[in-house]
């Protein structure tokens, strides 16, 4: 999966949310995750011993590999995950990080370029073999440097070394403040793979290789359709595994989820659609909603013009690196009316593309884009647009992504500017096609993710979120912030938002939840915390080894 190309490099980034995967930081008021503090040796995930006999997932769309490190973070694919690899450090639902695969971390250099790992001793991989320092910073170094979102996110990886037989001590170039978080179940980095994974790799798209609760049955799998996973019987926290199989069954059709969630064939389902979840309710089942997303047109092409480094087939947009005009369609555009009509009672308005949870939200910035179309008009015609342009804008179908673009576009059209929309038919076709296009529709689950590692995919280079090119005074203050401490990281973080947000480098529209269902006569779910201006929810999708029998 590994490409020199855009799109490869595309390729090696979470969705948001979606997609995903994502915001957070290791102090409860979620501004930083530069944190100098150790966990302890409890583990997140030990519960009772009760045990079911089957859990059965169904999502909405098939991850097209298994391999842990060329995944994307959407929440189908991090459930797929989470089942047979183990992460080195838990991201916890309130924003703090418990112990994993290792017992304690820290930054060991003052201006976070080096993070060491202490390793939970005695565990095993599933295929009996030592989890050791050798093996995890062997899988550290295949994640970080070939992986999908290790050389989009931490592109200044030096090395991962073993400085025992169970301490890593993992090296950059420059400060590496997002660490945690991409050694977590969320950044998918930490999903730590057994050297006979790594030896063979062509296999790890099919055959899992972890030192997780569960193993995939493969002869009871039909890549696309379904896949089986049987509990681990080497798994080093048995009172953590509540089922004796997992079956997740692939449904596109989110009516045929909800049917199959509803008739007893499923017990948890990924994308409700929010038109129907009362319905869903009604039925005696639980709505969980993920309330840390948000929804947002990114302008990816701020120069209109081609330049070094861009992807290959790269479609241009030479509005758009005029900022009145990026401001003209901010204005435009009636964002409660819109979460009125889309939103359902899951959704409220903001012209940010940061979630409340992500540490650089700042209420005083929702008043900048006010609806205005008299406004917008007369923007656009300082920039030299009276009549308007063409923009092409690429969605997909996922969670009505397909609608929220569409309403946004018709505020645009009022103000002349006219909108060729391309939609996706699934999510890898998504991907594909999301690095050469200038305007992407994105559902984004940024209260998954600190806004350190925020600002890697809406200001780095590379992913399928960022600009063709990166805008050099953001880039500096992104640096700063990634070696600075915790408080000061925070303010810079807030100063980043609110630049961007005067450049009106992408247009927010709406906070969402993602909503997932249950069945609560067959299985309890933890809910989600509540998300505060000061606080922050810390996962894209509930974690399974959670999930426990009724």
């Amino acid at each position: 999966m590994r490409s020199s190309t855009g799109i490869g490099r595309a390729r090696r980034v979470l969705l948001a949310a979606a997609m995903v995967v994502l915001a957070l930081a290791l102090g409860a008021c979620g501004g930083s995750d530069l944190s100098r503090t150790t966990a302890g040796e409890q583990s997140p995930s030990e519960g009772n011993a009760k045990q079911g006999d089957t859990l059965t997932i169904a999502v909405t769309a098939p991850t097209p590999t298994l391999d842990p490190a060329l995944m994307n973070a959407n929440p189908s694919y991090l459930w797929m995950a989470q089942l047979a690899y183990d992460p080195l450090i838990w991201y916890e639902p309130d924003g703090s990080y418990k112990p994993g695969l290792a017992t304690k971390w820290a930054y060991v250099a003052d201006d976070n370029t080096r993070f060491e790992l202490t390793l939970r001793s005695g565990v095993k991989f599933a295929d009996g073999t030592p989890l050791d320092a050798e093996a995890v910073a062997a899988s550290l170094r295949y994640a970080f440097k070939t992986g999908t979102s290790g050389p989009i996110r931490v592109p200044n990886f030096e090395s991962a070394e073993a400085t025992g037989p169970s301490t890593v001590l993992i090296s950059c170039s420059s400060p590496c403040g997002t660490m945690p978080i991409m050694l977590s179940q969320s950044g998918l980095v930490g999903s730590i793979i057994s050297p006979a994974g790594l030896h063979d790799k062509k296999k790890l798209g099919s055959r899992t290789f972890g030192a997780g609760p569960y193993v995939l049955n493969a002869a009871e799998t039909v890549a696309g359709d379904h896949y089986t996973y049987d509990a681990n019987p080497a798994y080093w926290n048995r009172s953590a595994v509540h089922y004796k199989r997992v079956v997740v069954r692939i449904v596109t059709d989110p009516n045929a989820r909800v049917s199959s969630l509803k008739s007893g064939q499923a017990d948890i389902i990924d994308y409700v659609p929010p038109e129907i979840a009362k319905s869903v309710e009604s039925s005696g089942m639980t709505i969980l909603p993920e309330p840390a997303g948000t929804v947002h047109m990114i302008f990816r092409d701020r120069t209109g013009k081609p330049q070094e480094g861009d992807p290959p087939g790269a479609q241009y947009a030479p509005e758009l690196a005029n900022v009145l005009v990026r401001r003209a369609l901010s204005y435009a555009v009636d964002r409660k009316a819109i979460v009125d009509a889309l939103g359902y009672g899951y959704s409220t308005p903001t012209a940010q593309w940061t979630a409340k949870g992500a540490g650089a939200y700042d209420p005083a910035l929702e008043s900048m884009y006010a609806y205005d179309p008299e406004k917008a008009k007369e923007l656009l015609r300082e920039a030299g647009y009276p009549n308007g342009f063409t923009l092409n804008v690429l969605t997909q179908k996922t969670n009505n992504s397909d609608r929220w673009a569409l309403a946004i576009a018709q505020y645009w059209e009022k103000i002349g500017v006219k909108v060729k929309m391309t939609t996706a038919p699934d999510l890898n076709a998504y991907f594909s096609a999301a690095p050469k296009t200038p305007v992407l529709f994105s559902q984004y689950g940024a209260g998954s993710l600190p806004y350190s590692l925020e600002a890697v995919d809406w200001y780095g280079r590379g992913g399928i979120f960022n600009a063709y090119q990166t805008e050099r005074w953001i880039s500096k203050l992104v640096a700063k912030a990634a070696a600075a401490p915790p408080e000061e990281a925070k303010q810079l973080y807030l100063d980043i938002n609110k630049r961007a947000m005067e450049q009106a480098l992408n247009l927010g529209i709406a906070h969402l939840s993602y909503l997932f269902a249950y069945n609560p006569k067959k299985v309890n779910i933890p809910p989600f915390p509540e998300v505060t201006g000061a606080g922050q929810t810390a996962n894209f999708a509930p974690i399974l080894t959670r999930v426990t029998p009724r």
